[in-house]
């Protein structure tokens, strides 16, 4: 989809972390239940770069764990092994926001380099593995 200017929510979240918008966006919901919501928004920019906006409100998901996450893809990374590096606004932390009615803890993460499974063998390889 593209850049909706009127769902000024988006626009807010984009703006914590980004100087310039995504010419384009969509939305995924992986939530789990009505207590454990989460949802990633996935925009790609004209310069090439992609970035997936996670917002979640649970009782799993919280800053101190999300910098947690940070330090370890960090030594992943290290020792040679590829992992989605995470980043946090542009004031240096992990905001709460609120999104669709909900407090949502909110962080971005790079769009993964790498082609994954079901995206090479097709959705059903997960009943397969």
């Amino acid at each position: 989809m593209n850049i909706d200017l009127e769902n000024k929510e988006v626009i807010c979240i984009f703006q914590l972390f980004f100087d310039k918008l995504p010419y384009q966006y969509k939305t995924k919901n992986t939530s789990r239940s009505d207590t454990d919501f989460r949802e990633a928004i996935i925009a790609p920019w004209r310069s090439g770069e992609k970035y997936v906006i996670k917002l979640s409100e649970n009782d799993f998901t919280f800053p101190e764990k999300i910098e947690t996450w940070k330090r370890c893809a960090e030594e992943y990374r290290k020792l040679g092994y590829y992992c989605p590096m995470i980043f946090p606004s542009k004031q240096g932390d992990f905001p709460t926001v609120a999104y669709k009615g909900r407090n949502c803890v909110v962080y971005v993460e790079e769009f993964c380099k790498y082609t994954v499974v079901e995206d090479r063998f097709g959705a059903d390889i997960k009943d397969k593995i």
